[in-house]
Parts: structure tokens; C-alpha cells; sequence
């Protein structure tokens, strides 16, 4: 039987649909994260382990002796990694076991193993990386500058003009992310990151890109050992917020996309599950990438209603039948539309989509539900009736 492990820091609410899933499908899921996180609240998991420090301290000890009993206990098909918490801290893991490879023991050697089949190369990870794998893949880019420092910024402002977006690595959903307009805006742009320490250095810059005019567009996709296995390009119609994960979704069909996105999981070896935000200025020509998400994007789960099954396709490839998924067509369409549960309810607690719209609520995992509820914030009261056999009457 495939066994399937998921890892989360972050309380992902698409992410923590994924297990639910693979379950579906046969496998055997196992989770790890928080004990408060949304993950490991899912009836899905075959078994689970708790990290037992805040997810903003980790410890690499901690971390590596996690992914031993990992492999140990379980001895996984594959890891799914869910935040970028997690993928960078464990690409340092591998980085420094790696330099002392002489010396390991068993158990190390074990860690880096699993590491190695679950992690790309670091330089992959990280907005430059990603730029690079981008080029050679056939896609357009923004024009951009590399950032190492806050200090290098203006000067590179002053190089792109108008508007500009400034993005860590190793972050996503709008966190890392500051949009700047005027040179005005540079006094103010990175006092939030600031305040959780986060910043560019030269093992992980930062990018600063000029914006692109254009209708925007997001890419999910599968892949194994850098073949793709398939892809979805989502038209996104609602978001929470602005720079926020997308609540309201359908598919439309790119199928001249293939080929680029074939080289790009190919360059960067890829394994796993993917995104692409892209701006297409002109349907005869290929979109402007604007960001790689090397995991698993919120929308995956819906990728069943919108064409393609990605994570049925990657369930079959990695039990044994890639020969199969490899010989179907890697998009379709579907005429559905999505609401993305609960992300719609945040941003329209009276929302149409919630009622016209496929709306996958899982009322077959309670715990789960509550929580990606409770997560959601603002349920009306005639939400909080319809599941009332299932929240307190102590929630707000």
C-alpha cells in the first residue's frame, strides 16, 4: 500500500484537505505538525506526530530526530512538505549533514535520504533560483532585480520605475510580499517583515519585479522526478483579499502551456505538488511568470472539479502506474465553478458562489471542518444553525 506523509507548520487549510484525499484513494496517510494546527485535526491520518515547539522556534535537532521516526516508523512513499517554514529548515538539515556525509551514522544517513527524495536543490527554493529554471523553461519574466540586503532596494527601484513588487524567498499567500508605487513607499514597505525578523540575505535574496499588465492566471500542477504528470490553469474570480489566496475559482484551457511547464518541473527536477501565478498579456503568446510555489497550492484539492485529478494522477504515479498518467492529455477543462471552503465564507459571509457553486465542505471530517471554520472567523448565525450539531455554543 502507498504511504503518503504530510508535514505542516502552518495551519494550510487547502493543505490539510490533501490527506482526506489520498485517503480516497487507498493510501495510508500520516501527518505531522502542530497540535493546535489544522493537519493533524483530519480523521484521514493513519497515525500522527507532534512537534512540540512553536512553530515560529524550531529546532534542528528536533526536526531531523521528526524526520528519522518518519522514516523509521513509517518508511514513506513520499513526503509532502506544506510550508516554507519547513523546506527551508530542512534544506539546511540536508546541507550540513551532507558536509560531514563521512562521519554520519545510520540513523543521519536515513534523514538524508528521505530528505533527498522529498527536497529539489536549495538554489530551487529561492525567487533567483526560480527566475533562472523559469528562463530556460521558455517562460517570459518581469524584469527584475536580485536583493540581498533592504539597503539595495532603492537603487533598484530607481532602475524599474512605476510599480514594483518586492518578494522574499521562502514566503507565500501575500506574507514577504510588499507592493511599491512611489518612492514614498520604500519608508514603510518592510516594517512588517521587519517585525518578524524576516529579510533577504545572499543565500536566500530577495526580488524586486516590475509589475505586468495583464489578466492573471494561476498554474497547479504535478509532477515526479521532473516529469509532469499534469496541470490546471485556474482563472482566479474571487480572494480573500487582495494579495490573498484565491476563494473563488474555474478552469480555463492552455493547453500551448504544456510544453514550458514540462521543461520547468524537468529543470528543476521536481516531485510533488506545484503552483504558477502568471499574467497573460496576450492569448497568442505565452504568460509572464511572476512567482513559483514549489508546494502544494490552497486550490489542489479542487483540482478533481477543474479538469485534471492532479492528486489521483500523482496517487497512480507513485504506486507504480507512471506509464499510465503519463499517456493521458496533461489538461482538460471543466465548466465548474469553485468556492473554496472556508475561504469564501471569509470573504462573503453571504456569498452566491457559496449556494450556485461547488462548494466541498467536508462534513465527513467534523473536527477538520471546525477548524478550518473557527480558522474563517466571521460565521453568520445562520451558518453557525446549519452546524450546530458540530460548533459549541461558546463560539463567537
Amino acid at each position: 500500500m502507498t504511504t503518503i506523509v504530510c508535514m505542516d507548520l502552518n495551519s494550510h487549510a487547502g493543505f490539510s484537505r490533501v490527506p482526506g484525499r489520498f485517503k480516497e484513494l487507498g493510501a495510508k496517510v500520516y501527518g505531522v505538525g502542530l497540535e493546535e494546527g489544522l493537519l493533524l485535526k483530519t480523521v484521514a491520518l493513519d497515525g500522527r506526530l507532534r512537534f512540540p515547539v512553536p512553530k515560529d522556534s524550531p529546532n534542528f535537532g528536533m526536526l531531523a530526530t521528526n524526520m528519522y521516526n518518519v522514516a523509521k516508523q513509517w518508511n514513506p512513499d513520499f513526503v509532502l512538505i506544506g510550508d516554507e517554514i519547513l523546506l527551508r529548515n530542512f534544506l539546511e538539515i540536508r546541507k550540513r549533514m551532507i558536509e560531514v556525509s563521512a562521519s554520519l551514522r545510520a540513523k543521519e544517513k536515513m534523514v538524508v535520504d528521505l530528505l533527498d527524495q522529498t527536497l529539489m536543490d536549495y538554489e530551487s527554493y529561492t525567487r533567483i533560483g526560480q527566475m533562472v529554471h523559469l528562463e530556460k523553461s521558455g517562460f517570459p519574466v518581469p524584469e527584475y532585480c536580485a536583493i540581498e540586503s533592504y539597503d539595495e532596494v532603492p537603487a533598484a527601484y530607481n532602475k524599474l520605475g512605476g510599480t514594483a513588487y518586492f518578494k522574499l524567498s521562502f514566503e507565500s499567500a501575500g506574507m514577504g510580499l510588499a507592493k511599491l508605487e512611489s518612492k514614498k513607499d520604500l519608508d514603510t514597505a518592510f516594517d512588517s517583515f521587519l517585525e518578524f525578523g524576516a529579510k533577504p540575505d545572499k543565500d536566500a535574496p530577495a526580488i524586486l519585479q516590475a509589475e505586468v499588465e495583464g489578466k492573471e492566471y494561476v498554474v497547479s500542477f504535478a509532477a515526479l522526478k521532473g516529469e509532469l504528470l499534469g496541470y490546471v490553469v485556474i482563472d482566479v474570480l474571487e480572494r480573500t483579499y487582495e494579495t490573498g489566496p484565491s476563494s473563488v475559482v474555474k478552469s480555463v484551457y492552455r493547453p500551448d502551456w504544456e510544453k514550458p511547464i514540462e521543461k520547468l518541473v524537468r529543470s528543476m527536477n521536481f516531485s510533488g505538488f506545484g503552483g504558477l501565478d502568471v499574467i497573460e498579456s496576450n492569448t497568442d503568446e505565452l504568460p509572464f511568470v511572476i512567482e513559483v510555489n514549489a508546494r502544494a497550492t490552497h486550490t489542489l484539492p479542487y483540482s478533481k472539479y477543474l479538469g485534471v485529478d492532479l492528486i489521483g494522477r500523482f496517487y497512480e504515479a507513485i504506486s507504480g502506474d507512471v506509464n499510465n498518467v503519463m499517456g493521458l492529455e496533461k489538461t482538460a477543462i471543466s465548466d465548474k465553478i469553485c468556492a473554496v471552503f472556508p475561504q469564501e465564507l471569509y470573504r462573503d459571509i453571504n456569498s452566491p458562489y457559496v449556494k450556485e457553486a461547488v462548494f466541498d465542505v467536508p462534513w465527513e471530517d467534523p473536527l477538520l471542518m471546525v477548524g478550518l471554520l473557527d480558522q474563517a472567523g466571521n460565521i453568520a448565525p445562520y451558518y453557525r444553525q446549519a452546524y450546530s450539531s458540530l460548533l459549541s455554543e461558546d463560539k463567537d
